[in-house]
């Protein structure tokens, strides 16, 4: 379900991005806007803490930008990526014995 959407989406702002770069390449008298759909891989990471670390799994991340053409020569970009994975903790204390949670779903933001 996520993935269709995601798909949808993405083909909508593709068709409008193509759409408004052809329109403001045919007047250029007036402001251009771009929308631009992306989407990657991001590897699992390990973050040390003071007793362990903090593990993420790896998956797909995606976003967009739109960009809006003030006046020649100068734009302002807007930028989001949204990455949904799952995360756990480790601690390793070598005072305690080890402890490792259960994965938990991590929603990352970013703009």
């Amino acid at each position: 379900m996520r993935t269709t959407m995601f798909c949808v989406i993405s083909l909508v702002a593709l068709f409008v991005s193509l759409s408004s770069i052809c329109f403001a390449q045919q007047r250029r008298d007036r402001a251009k806007i771009e929308i631009t759909p992306f989407g990657g891989f991001q590897w699992n990471t390990r973050t040390n803490t003071y007793g362990g670390y903090i593990s993420t799994k790896d998956g797909v991340n995606f976003g967009g930008t739109i960009d809006f053409e003030v006046r020649p020569d100068f734009d302002i970009e807007l930028l989001y990526v949204y990455f949904p994975s799952e995360a756990k903790i480790v601690i390793e204390n070598a005072g305690f014995a080890a402890y490792a949670s259960e994965y938990v779903e991590v929603s990352t933001h970013y703009m």
